[in-house]
């Protein structure tokens, strides 16, 4: 349900109301128009339960444009090997890895150098 026509990223941090987490948050959202035009969906898995992402989004006045979706109990962090900081995954339509970024001194990737390496993914369309 969460795949776009030609993939899904997602963005995983760990506890909502960290730094780092905001700072991610806010680079998804700056990055989601561009990649809903590649025809690539977005998603943030963040390591809280519901009712704490409930009270972030309740917080926040405008609402994100991509699902945030708990994992309490980090299975998916560690199934995507971020059990220890904070990444991205990039995920072609047949759920294949296309790309990984592991994010260190809270420094999500360059905008346009990013967008330059979906692209060069050539992901196939649904």
């Amino acid at each position: 349900m969460l795949m776009g026509k030609r993939g899904l990223l997602l963005a995983f941090v760990s506890d909502i109301w960290m730094v780092s987490s905001a700072r991610l948050y806010r680079w998804l959202e700056a990055q989601t128009p561009a990649l809903m035009r590649e025809e690539v969906a977005t998603a943030l898995v963040v390591c809280n339960a519901p009712h704490v992402i409930k009270s972030f989004l309740n917080s926040t006045p405008i609402p994100p444009l991509f699902p945030v979706l708990a994992d309490a109990d980090r299975r998916l962090h560690v199934l995507a090997g971020f059990e220890r900081g904070e990444g991205l995954l990039m995920l072609d339509v047949r759920r294949q890895v296309r790309g990984i970024w592991l994010l260190k001194a809270d420094a999500p990737p360059r905008p346009k150098k990013f967008l330059q390496a979906v692209r060069s993914f050539d992901l196939p369309a649904v």
